[in-house]
């Protein structure tokens, strides 16, 4: 749920995943084999050049979107003990993660699983973060996430989009030892 941002302008976004599940629908009723399968178990299957890029760039970008789209809560702030474990607090992780989401023109960032840890990923490139790790909370850097309700004010979405960041799901992944 993205409280933060107008309905319209979530509907609208959510239309365009919509758009890009519908791609990749055809692409599965027209690339045997790859119906189901992960990004790793994507990666290995013997593919053309142009189907394996059509194939990983699409699921990449689908796959950042549902990540994004299940980062929120309605509820500001929740507490993560495993952050705090990491970072030291919730605002030096959120201090890092907007730092990296400013350095940024345009993209996606995420908080990826790695190894035994977490890693703060940045890229242009939505297939370059699912190689580096998996996932679990993610904020879309593309103009059409945040121009309706911020317009050139990227700064504020990242500071308002982070505010509203769940931080307890990456719990459900990992706790401090």
């Amino acid at each position: 749920m993205i409280s933060f941002l107008d309905v319209d302008g979530v509907g609208e976004h959510k239309l365009y995943l919509e758009g890009l599940r519908l791609k990749y629908s055809i692409l599965e009723k027209s690339i045997p084999g790859i119906r189901g399968l992960d990004y790793r178990a994507l990666r290995s299957l013997p593919l053309s050049r142009r189907d394996r890029a059509d194939v990983l760039e699409l699921y990449s970008e689908i796959f950042l979107h549902n990540v994004y789209f299940s980062s929120f809560s309605p509820k500001s702030g929740l507490p993560s003990p495993y952050i705090r474990c990491i970072y030291g607090s919730e605002a030096a992780f959120l201090n890092l993660f907007y730092r990296e989401a400013i350095s940024l023109s345009f993209g996606f960032v995420a908080l990826c699983s790695a190894g035994d840890g977490v890693k703060i990923l940045g890229s242009r490139n939505y297939e370059q973060i699912l190689e580096l790790g998996e996932p679990i909370i993610a904020l879309d850097l593309f103009e059409h996430a945040y121009f309706k309700d911020f317009g050139f004010r990227k700064a504020d979405y990242v500071k308002t989009a982070l505010s509203h960041f769940d931080l307890s799901l990456i719990d459900k992944h990992f706790s401090c030892k």
